[in-house]
Parts: C-alpha cells; structure tokens; sequence
C-alpha cells in the first residue's frame, strides 16, 4: 500500500521485513511450496526493520533520518506478527535499534531531543547531551545498561557477533565501541 524503503532478511533466509514509507512493518515468512503470511505492524512513522538473529522477532528501529519521530519500540513475533514483549521508550527520538546476537537483549539510540527541532540543536552536543545507548531485556522491558551517554547523537548500532561488543556510530563521526554488558 505504501512504497517500500528498506528490506531486511532473518539470517536463515526464512523470513522478510520490509519497512514502508507509512510507517508501517510488513513481514512475510517466505514459503516452502506454500503462501507466504502477511501482516503489517502499525510503526508509527518511519522506521526500518531489525530482526533477531534466529528470525523469530522483529522491531522497528527507528531511522537516524532527520525527519523521524518514533520515541518508542517493541518486539513482534515474525510468525503471527503479535506483540512479544513491552514497549521499549529510551526517552527520546528512536534513532536505531539491534537485537544481541542470542536475541536476549535489544540495544537502542536515540537522541536526547524529543522533538524533530530539539534533536537538531543537541545532534553535536557532546557527554550524552545529544544522545545515549541502552541495552534492554525486551521481555520484560527491563532497562539492563545505561542511559550511556555518547559523544553526539548516536546514529547506528551493530552487535559484534558474539555479543561482548556494541559499536556506535556517532553524528560527529566517531564510533564507540561499548560492552554491552557493563556500558
């Protein structure tokens, strides 16, 4: 219904998420001589896909595009597209969002703005002020790490693949690299 902007396989390949420029989450569990299912989860703006790494879940992930809005995030089950878990809320715009590698744990950025021209004053606002990095249990909603503050707006995420580092690309062009563990 909406154009597509962003596309996201599971790793075993059984699953697709496409991110639509409604705002909406279309997830499709590819088929093995069947009918694809399909559904959409409401994402309210626009947002692009993270999937877990054994394809089971889904989350919007907000977009470090300038116009986003999204403050809050949750987890859907990839094969009836349910709620999982809570709502995940960092307390800022949602600018990213990465599933460990086992899947426990969701880590978020987000900016420290809470509106579209707060963000754009405090995107290089340094020691947290423009943003911070948290490492959520997403099923209970338990925060487990942080807020850790970020040199700038945090713009990216990405679990190393064993999980004991979490790198984040900052709007001054830096990377943090973090424990995830420990922040």
């Amino acid at each position: 219904p909406a154009p597509p902007v962003r596309a996201n396989f599971s790793p075993d390949g059984r699953y697709l998420a496409i991110a639509l420029w409604d705002g909406t989450v279309s997830l499709y569990r590819l088929p093995e001589g069947g009918v694809p299912v399909v559904y959409a989860a409401g994402a309210g703006g626009t947002t692009l896909p993270a999937l877990s790494s054994d394809g089971r879940f889904v989350l919007p992930r907000g977009t470090s595009y300038r116009n986003g809005t999204r403050s809050t995030t949750q987890v859907y089950r990839t094969d009836t597209g349910r709620i999982a878990g809570p709502p995940l809320e960092p307390g800022g715009i949602l600018l990213d969002a990465s599933f460990s590698p086992d899947g426990t744990r969701v880590a978020t950025a987000s900016s420290a703005g809470r509106t579209i021209a707060e963000r754009g004053r405090l995107l290089f606002e340094a020691e947290g002020k423009g943003g911070n990095v948290q490492v959520w249990d997403w099923k209970s909603g338990k925060r487990l790490v942080g807020p850790i503050p970020t040199p700038g707006e945090p713009r990216g995420l990405a679990f190393h693949p064993e999980g004991h580092i979490l790198a984040v690309v900052c709007a001054d062009y830096r990377v943090l690299l973090v424990d995830p563990r420990t922040g």
